[in-house]
Parts: structure tokens; sequence; C-alpha cells
């Protein structure tokens, strides 16, 4: 049995390839779109449990668009984002992601195991949420019913903190609080 449908979308055939052959080898399927147009015709005809997406495409900011318009589809819009970029200073471009909705912001090249592991779990929670709803003894208890958690984040750059703070208000804001610091003094 496969772990997962993802779509990997990214304009570099090298990047797709490399991708493609990580996670095939892990028990993933893997579709591969190198644009945002070839990605939405692909959404159209398959199912996905998430989408790996570099936010600068060809023509800039396609990423960005996509990610706009994904999430504003009622269909398409439950799905699972992480949003990429491999250029330098592209934290103000990931903080903009994590604002439109997606789930986890990387920077290439990353840790593959580790983002093997983000993505892992942020399937079993997409389908521990959707057996949640189906089966009423579901052990996976409903947001508003888990404890929070206080996570603090000691970083000094203001930029780092505030993708942090973004982070945890999108992707765990009923989980967790972020509590911010510059110094361990703090």
């Amino acid at each position: 049995m496969r772990k997962g449908n993802l779509l990997l979308v990214d304009d570099d055939p090298t990047q797709r390839r490399m991708f493609w052959r990580y996670f095939s080898q892990r028990g993933y399927e893997v579709t591969q779109a190198g644009s945002a147009d070839e990605a939405r015709r692909l959404l159209a005809e398959g199912r996905c449990d998430l989408i790996l997406l570099d936010l600068v495409l060809k023509t800039d900011r396609c990423g960005i668009e996509f990610l706009k318009r994904l999430k504003k589809s009622p269909n398409l819009a439950a799905i699972p984002v992480i949003a990429m970029t491999g250029h330098d200073h592209g934290h103000p471009i990931l903080l903009e992601a994590l604002d439109l909705g997606a789930v986890e912001g990387v920077v290439k090249p990353m840790a593959m195991d580790l983002l093997e592991l983000k993505i892992a779990r942020l399937i079993a929670k997409t389908r521990g949420a959707d057996n949640a709803e189906e089966d009423p003894d579901s052990v996976v208890a409903p947001k508003e019913d888990r404890a929070r958690a206080r996570v603090l984040v000691v970083e000094d750059e203001d930029q780092h903190q505030d993708l942090y703070r973004s982070f945890f208000r999108q992707v765990y804001a009923s989980e967790f609080i972020c509590v911010p610091a510059f110094t361990g003094r703090d």
C-alpha cells in the first residue's frame, strides 16, 4: 500500500527527479507538474494527499497565485501544502504562503528525511481527521478539545520570529501558543 499521493509542483526538472526518486523509493506515489497550469490539470484528474509547491516558478510568484486559487476552491482547499523556495532570503515569500494557508514552509535544499517526516505526519493527521468524521468512536479528539501547550521560541532575528509565529498561528493555532523570546534570558 502506498503511503500517500504527493503532487510535486516545481519548474526545475532536476528537482522534480530528485524528489520523485526519493519519495517513490519510500512508498509514495509522486505526480509531477512543471507549472501551476499543469498542477491544476492533474488535481482535476486524480487524488492528492499533499502538495509540495515551489513558490518561485518561471513567472516569479506563480506558486503564490496557485496557492491562492487552491485555497479558494471548496474541493481542493483542504489539501495540505508544503511551500518551498530555493531562493536566498525566501522567508518573506514563505510567510506569505503560510498566511495563505500552506501548512509548512521550507527552504531548499532541506534535509529530505525531515521533510519526509513532516509529510508523513501531515498525511496521517489529514487521514485521522477524515476518519474522525466518519467514525464517531475515533480516538482523534476535535481540535477545540485538545489542550493548548506553550512553545517557547528563542530567536534573535525578527524575521525568523515572524516565521515561527506565523507557522504556529496557521498550523497549530488550536494546539499551541507561540511565546517568542529574543534571548534565553527573556
